[in-house]
């Protein structure tokens, strides 16, 4: 379980650090059981979300960013010409007519086409299809106008083997109630999602009034689409362009029969004006790119870390906790023989003392207690305070000019000149150090003053306990060598502690260590 819980420890994202305002690169690191689960949970459904999100983006199943723009028409734009399909079906008022006025063999409504560029009039009569209806397809440019009449079927204008109905049917057509032409406009936009075309049909019914002095009319401003399409990786390199007659803006009008007759042909029914908008429309559709991409997934995922904030706080409600017991444990060593079990949000579930249950009650008092106390301990002012009483302490214990003399002192470099003559050697250790001094003071010191050596520098610090038990076979082989010299050898000369570990300044460049950067 403790093991786990160290694995949890280590998966925390939102461990906390607690640096010392003066320090030197040194910190302390604090991480909980609850951090590490609830980074896991994270980093997990990241990983889900971004790849959820990464193969949308390859399937083209992400929304695009599309954008229009009106634009006029110029001399200098030219998209070309654009085919649009008409197909014209005949209804009555009970539905699709029962007697078909564009039959192959009985036509009894001409279509006709007036392309006002050229001013002549061609019948459509070949666009009839197998089905027999009516199949209609121009090609549209910005300047063109067509004009689509539908008048009583005449022989001068039949081509091929095409024949106009007899009166006959022509009467029956007439007498039926609610004759319509249903005219369905195809148009074509550009899918967003799949970025295919995608046409869709629109109905612009005409009335044909046989008794009435009435023709129908309807104006068709045919609205163009230049679309610019991006599908780029990385960098907008390649826009590819498509141009399409995506809707109509329709004006119906109802004319006397006479005015048709005089501003057409002679028994007009009903015709379509066809001519494009002054404007067209320029639609930009950017499929997101890859940086878009990461970007959008790195959004929600900034979202789910969102609740670093709620973790942060109590991983440093639980650090300063550890740390003032810590220090508890510096001033109470039994704290140490005491088992206690915490739960995840670090709260304390059971204390044991050597093995006994301790009230639980009694003991969250007693730290309470003593963490109030502690807690000026983490407070650089009280800890530069409490030190400047330890320098009043030394003071009055040493004259004033010994304790000067510490400035000078400092644990000499375990070194000394290789067999050669011609370098030095730096080794470790307490005998190496204690053989370095002897041979520097050509073997004459004798003082009961102890010489400063390499461990001494932590022998104030927890570190110097561990360090203590890992070298005691070393340590206590080098202080009885020490000790037995110093019993058993006659005392010479005594020196002062501040002159056998006295350290020779020097101003030399060559010797001086530049740690200005």
């Amino acid at each position: 379980m403790k093991k786990i819980s160290n694995q949890l420890k280590n998966l925390d994202f939102f461990s906390v650090t607690y640096t010392p305002a003066i320090s030197d690169g040194l910190n302390y690191n604090h991480s909980s059981v609850i951090g590490g689960i609830i980074s896991m949970i994270i980093g997990v459904l990241s990983l889900i979300y971004c790849i959820y999100y990464m193969y949308l983006w390859w399937s083209y199943q992400l929304l695009p960013k599309v954008t229009e723009d009106i634009n006029n028409f110029s001399e200098e734009i030219d998209f070309g010409f654009i085919n649009n399909r008409m197909q014209v079906i005949a209804y009555d008022s009970n539905g699709v007519s029962k007697i078909n006025p564009f039959k192959s063999d009985e036509i009894i409504l001409m279509p006709l086409i007036i392309d006002l560029d050229v001013g002549d009039l061609e019948p459509l009569i070949s666009n009839i299809t197998d089905e027999q209806l009516l199949d209609i397809n121009i090609l549209m440019g910005k300047d063109k106008q067509f004009i689509i009449i539908f008048t009583l079927c005449k022989d001068d204008y039949l081509i091929g083997n095409y024949k106009c109905a007899s009166q006959e049917v022509q009467t029956k057509y007439f007498n039926q109630s609610g004759n319509m032409l249903y005219t369905n406009i195809e148009f074509t936009t550009i899918n967003p999602s799949t970025f295919q075309p995608q046409q869709f049909l629109r109905t612009y019914p005409i009335y044909v009034h046989s008794n009435a002095e009435l023709c129908s009319q309807i104006t068709l401003h045919y609205q163009l689409n230049h679309y610019l399409i991006n599908k780029s990786f990385l960098f907008s390199s390649n826009i590819e362009e498509q141009n399409y007659i995506s809707n109509s803006l329709n004006y119906p009008q109802f004319g006397t029969k006479s005015y048709c007759d005089k501003t057409f042909i002679p028994d007009t029914y009903g015709l379509y004006w066809v001519l494009f908008q002054q404007q067209y429309r320029t639609v930009q559709i950017g499929y997101p790119s890859i940086s878009e991409v990461f970007a959008a997934i790195g959004s929600i995922i900034s979202i789910l870390f969102s609740v670093k904030y709620l973790i942060t706080i109590l991983n440093l409600s639980q650090l300063r906790q550890s740390v003032l017991d810590d220090i508890m444990r510096q001033y109470y060593p039994e704290i140490r023989r005491f088992h206690i079990i915490k739960n995840f949000w670090g709260k304390i579930k059971s204390v044991k003392f050597d093995g006994v249950q301790v009230e639980l009650p009694s003991y969250v008092a007693f730290q309470k207690q003593i963490h109030s106390q502690m807690a000026c301990k983490l407070n650089y002012k009280n800890l530069l305070y409490e030190m400047s009483r330890f320098q009043f302490i030394i003071m009055s214990m040493k004259r004033r000019k010994e304790i000067e003399k510490v400035h000078g002192v400092g644990i000499k470099v375990p070194m000394k000149l290789s067999d050669s003559g011609e370098s030095y050697v730096i080794s470790e250790g307490i005998q190496n150090q204690q053989k370095t001094l002897n041979l520097r003071h050509m073997n004459t010191i004798k003082t009961k003053y102890d010489i400063l050596s390499i461990n001494d520098a932590l022998i104030l610090s927890q570190e110097f306990k561990k360090l203590q038990q890992q070298s005691e076979t070393q340590i206590g082989q080098t202080t009885n060598n020490v000790d037995n010299g110093n019993e058993n050898e006659e005392i010479e000369r005594e020196q002062d502690f501040y002159d056998i570990n006295f350290i020779k300044q020097t101003n030399s460049p060559k010797n001086r260590q530049i740690d200005d950067f």
